[in-house]
């Protein structure tokens, strides 16, 4: 197709003074002139839309760096370990896509606080062109900028049935007190009523078979934070709770020289850290969930009535939470925070 382009321009410019002495070729200049346009703008369109495609590609390639990075968030602006795996995801899901960008192309967002609470990458790529070159463009640059950010979870996905009081919970944060908290209590005279348990798929009924599923193996549906009510589980479950805790528990495989996963040192996605809801009791057989948290479970204790179960708090990230804008360290953070794209 260039030749052909060449040969117009050519043949134009050889005949051009010619034709203009002769009427009769006036068409055929035109028709050249026609034909030669056409080609041009045909070229652009190819190498443009070859462009539009690359930046296409990049744009994509930058937005799986910036999550996949974000979910390594939040993190201590002054770690060096996990700042430099934050910079080591966004390169590594760069290069994934089929894009090279080094740790100069990644900046870590801090909003004025002492934590990490987004990250920005941005890449370049440019393509040669094909036919474009013939007019003077030989390449096309295009540049693609991403940004993502953690905000607090407000639904999540295979939380257990059990659940922490926000004021107590809160309390305990402010006083640094976050660890071995009870999350399921025992009655100590063995009378009814509530102990923790939640029935998360708000229908009554079900009891302790749901019970025992949900905690073993966790809920398989979306929990929501906000204005919806469930209904409490009444009574202990020692039983199936005791069954439960413990096959999940010894579904860890980490760590086995030092007994697990626990509050100093666990992975995540292990079996033993649990997403639990946050309430606000609205009657003695009802409850409104208003956040969700991370816990570390450590034990099941205690005999019959008296059974309970406890876990350290920790941070985690859901992949399939929506997140509802708060800044998740302008308030008590909760620890269970979701990555969304913020541009």
């Amino acid at each position: 197709m260039k030749s052909t382009i060449r040969s117009t321009f050519r043949w134009i410019t050889g005949n051009a003074r010619r034709i203009r002495q002769d009427e009769r070729g006036s068409s055929l200049l035109i028709l050249g002139l026609a034909m030669t346009a056409m080609l041009v703008m045909a070229a652009f369109a190819l190498d443009l839309g070859l462009a539009y495609l690359e930046a296409g590609r990049l744009q994509n390639a930058m937005d799986a760096s910036a999550l996949a990075a974000a979910t390594q968030l939040p993190a201590r602006a002054n770690d060096p370990i996990r700042t430099q795996a934050i910079v080591q995801a966004a390169v590594m899901y760069a290069a994934k896509n089929g894009f090279r960008i080094t740790a100069d192309d990644v900046t870590l967002l801090t909003d004025g606080t002492d934590y990490v609470l987004g990250v920005s990458v941005e890449a370049d790529s440019t393509i040669q062109t094909h036919l474009a070159g013939l007019v003077g463009l030989d390449a096309i640059r295009v540049d693609r900028p991403a940004e993502a950010r953690i905000g607090v979870a407000s639904s999540v996905g295979g939380a257990v049935p059990l659940s922490i009081e926000r004021d107590y919970l809160n309390a305990c944060i402010l006083q640094g007190m976050t660890s071995h908290l009870t999350l399921k209590f025992g009655s100590s005279d063995g009378t009814e009523g509530f102990f923790g348990l939640v029935d998360l798929d708000r229908e009554v009924g079900g009891g302790a078979s749901d019970i025992e599923t949900w905690l073993a193996h966790g809920y398989p549906g979306k929990v929501l934070s906000g204005d919806l009510i469930y209904p409490v589980e009444p009574g202990v479950n020692s039983g199936p709770c005791f069954k439960a805790f413990w096959s999940r528990f010894a579904e860890c495989t980490h760590f086995p020289s030092e007994g697990g996963c626990n509050e100093q040192h666990y992975v995540l996605g292990c079996p033993r850290i649990v997403k639990v809801p946050i309430i606000v009791q609205t009657a003695s057989k009802s409850v409104k969930i208003v956040g969700f948290a991370g816990f570390v479970l450590e034990g099941c204790m205690g005999q019959g009535v008296n059974n309970y179960i406890v876990g350290s708090f920790t941070h985690i990230m859901e992949p399939d939470g929506l997140a509802n804008g708060q800044d998740p360290l302008s308030c008590l953070d909760y620890g269970i925070y979701t990555a969304y794209l913020s541009r």
